[in-house]
């Protein structure tokens, strides 16, 4: 869960980036996805559809496989959206990742921060309906468009980010 204080924009969000804790060489993930849903929770429950607050997730990525590289730690990998997702500024949001893979497939290693509040759910089977809560968050970066830049100082500009 990404707070609305972390995100402080509306706009469609078009990408989303995941900073890496070391060397990822080809892994794949088969039948991927990410779903982006507003939530009025600030921390989660246990139960997936308890999260949503009564809205429903919207699928702006699929792939099969999703492939992932990073030649080193400490570098941005990430991906782009088939659909954007027009967050409101009001909600805090979700972002849900799904996949399939056999045991043998490496996790990717991802830099983390303890929120202290449930703000991860977690759970090893595609179809879950509840899974073990966690504290910690991954470190990401949100791409978004069509957002204005503020007056500064230096003079009432505004631009639009496509």
């Amino acid at each position: 869960m990404v707070l609305k204080s972390e995100l402080n924009f509306n706009g469609p969000i078009t990408r989303i980036d995941y900073y890496s804790a070391g060397a990822n060489s080809n892994i794949s993930y088969y039948t991927f996805g990410i779903w982006l849903c507003h939530t009025n929770l600030s921390t989660l429950t246990d139960t997936f559809a308890n999260n949503y607050g009564g809205n429903t997730p919207v699928q702006v990525l699929s792939a099969n496989p999703f492939t992932i590289n990073t030649t080193a730690a400490n570098q941005w990998f990430g991906m782009n959206f088939d659909n954007s997702f027009n967050y409101n500024n009001n909600d805090n949001l979700l972002i849900e990742i799904r996949w399939r893979n056999t045991a043998s497939t490496p996790a990717v290693a991802n830099k983390c921060w303890d929120t202290g509040q449930s703000r991860f759910l977690e759970a090893e089977i595609y179809e879950a309906t509840t899974g073990t809560l966690d504290n910690r968050v991954n470190y990401l970066r949100i791409s978004h468009s069509n957002v204005g830049v503020e007056p500064a100082s230096l003079g009432r500009v505004k631009a639009t980010f496509e």
